[in-house]
């Protein structure tokens, strides 16, 4: 197939959370167009309300809450088989122009904030399974003057929360776990409510936190430290990728406080030593209301660009752009060194109709491009590098680097052909440390490559919502595919003739996702328990088979 396929995905989760905590937090109504609408987001918002904040949700169909938490569409079954016919299909679909066009909402949402002041002094809390929304209350309500109470599923209780809470206490707030230390549920006690409160000491406040599990714990410092009302220095300790801090440091420009990164290099021995801090200027400053756009989920988008590498069809989804504040979008330079062809298209103005076009442009030299960080062994490494300070948003503000769109297409034809026919590149080794979600898609299409693929950087995704390097080795080894763990941080996936089998999820969304993809390509691939997909992208199994059936027809 030939012709190139226009995909829709919702709205990113990870922005969308930064919005609401940020429009909360904020001084007047802020509307947020384009916003993820699933169970995380659900979660978030209900804590918002709770707090006593006015939230009005608006979808593309005017209705408020179209499906209750706790539901199950009738569709959704407990076992998805991802091998797929074609008549399952309509030509109804065959019509449609942007596959997810018509099923995925287009949520609005509507805040208003009190200019960093949470109404209700005392609240109950259910984060459920929502990792951001637990980590960006916690740090919230931590520099209140208030007392609540945070409950969560059990997978959440699972996950650590022990270095946030370290650097919090540090800060004087009180903090009470109330079954395992370091993990939910707690109450907890903000530092105005004691009388220590952090903004009104000194005209620097300053802070400490190792990220080595989550750079969450930053991310949510940093935006409570904007409503410091002074300047705040936190200083990292540990070593994790940055990408999504750097997300939110370009967010909270966007709703008026600026934050600046800067790294420190000493030498010992042989041995550099990094000090990374970030600085949030907030002195006499407090957020403001915005109008603000949601991006498209990259960690949903990479899905598709994937299947396109896996079926040689060429893929654009809608509204994504190069570069991005996700950190997501450096999957794209990964197919790319995999053998995937990634097509920008420029902007161009027609002057003389005052309208916009796109055109086909060569492939730029981005920000973080993948190409020039290839070692001459042929082993591929994704790195940052940065000035010793900047303002992390002017990485976004040169006019070579406007944002524009792309597709990807994967290299060859695959359709029908059998799963041991290597067309991808092997034998690369990839950093993934700053976009470690999309670990786990890498491990569902790299044993269609003519060489091993290693994977390192990510010993922290043990702990999210399962221990995700346990569920790549475990549901490789059933599918036939050989995995080697090295130190904990690391796995080496080996190419190999793929067969049928049970996948289990571990209710864990992005394994769900991750090899149903491997499914397209291989009969008899079952996913259990497919609706935990809810969590980010309830729609995902529909829009996936009318892709296949595009695909097939």
């Amino acid at each position: 197939m030939n012709k190139k396929i226009n995909v829709m995905v919702p709205g990113s989760k990870s922005i969308t959370n930064r919005a609401l905590l940020l429009a909360s937090l904020s001084e007047g109504t802020s509307v947020l167009k384009g916003c993820m609408f699933s169970d995380d987001s659900k979660y978030f918002i209900e804590c918002l309300r709770s707090l006593g904040f006015p939230v009005i949700i608006r979808s593309n169909s005017d209705t408020e809450n179209k499906e209750d938490d706790q539901k199950v569409d009738n569709d959704r079954k407990s076992v998805k088989d991802i091998t797929l016919s074609n008549d399952k299909f309509d030509n109804q679909k065959e019509s449609t122009n942007i596959i997810g066009s018509d099923i995925i909402e287009n949520n609005i949402v509507e805040i208003t904030g009190f200019g960093g002041e949470i109404p209700e002094k005392k609240a109950e809390l259910y984060v459920g399974s929502a990792g951001t929304a637990a980590r960006f209350l916690c740090a919230m309500l931590a520099f209140s003057d208030g007392e609540y109470l945070l409950n969560s599923s059990d997978q959440m209780k699972k996950r650590p929360m022990g270095d946030l809470l370290k650097t919090l206490r540090n800060a004087g707030a009180e903090i009470v776990c109330l079954e395992e230390e370091g993990h939910f549920p707690m109450r907890i006690s903000g530092v105005k409510l004691i009388k220590n409160d952090i903004s009104s000491n000194n005209s620097l406040a300053e802070l400490t936190v190792d990220v080595t599990k989550s750079s969450q714990f930053l991310s949510a410092l940093m935006i409570a430290a904007g409503t410091f009302g002074k300047d705040t220095i936190i200083r990292l300790e540990g070593s994790h990728g940055l990408a999504y801090a750097d997300m939110t440091a370009e967010m909270m420009r966007s709703f008026g406080i600026r934050v600046f990164k800067s790294t420190a290099k000493s030498s010992f021995g042989d041995k550099v030593i990094e000090k990374i801090s970030y600085k949030v200027k907030a002195a006499g400053k407090k957020y403001l209301a915005q109008e603000y756009d949601v991006e498209p989920d990259l960690s949903a988008a990479a899905y598709f660009y994937a299947f396109a590498a896996l079926t040689g069809t060429e893929i654009e989804v809608e509204g994504v752009k190069r570069p991005s504040l996700q950190g997501d979008i450096k999957f794209v330079d990964v197919l790319e060194a995999m053998g995937c062809e990634v097509k920008d298209h420029q902007i161009v103005c027609d002057p003389s109709s005052a309208s916009l076009r796109q055109t086909p442009c060569p492939r730029r030299t981005g920000i973080e491009t993948l190409r020039d960080s290839i070692n001459p062994k042929g082993e591929v490494f994704i790195d940052k590098s940065s000035r010793a300070e900047r303002i992390v948003a002017d990485i976004f503000n040169s006019p070579e680097e406007r944002p524009v769109g792309f597709s990807v297409k994967g290299p060859g034809n695959m359709q029908g052909m059998s799963n041991d026919h290597k067309v991808l590149k092997g034998n690369i080794t990839v950093d993934m440390s700053a976009f470690s979600d999309q670990a786990l898609t890498l491990a569902a299409i790299a044993p269609f490559a003519d060489g091993p693929i290693k994977i390192t950087g990510i010993s922290h995704i043990r702990g999210q919502e399962c221990d995700r390097i346990n569920a790549i080795t475990e549901n490789l080894g059933k599918l036939g595919i050989k995995t080697e763990v090295e130190e904990d941080d690391s796995i080496i996936i080996y190419p190999g003739e793929i067969h049928g089998a049970e996948i289990d999820t571990y209710d864990d969304h992005r394994v769900a996702m991750s090899f149903a993809l491997t499914g397209v390509k291989v009969p008899g691939v079952k996913i259990l328990n497919p609706e935990c997909c809810k969590k980010t992208f309830k729609e995902y199994f529909e829009v996936l088979e009318d892709l296949v059936h595009i695909w097939c027809t």
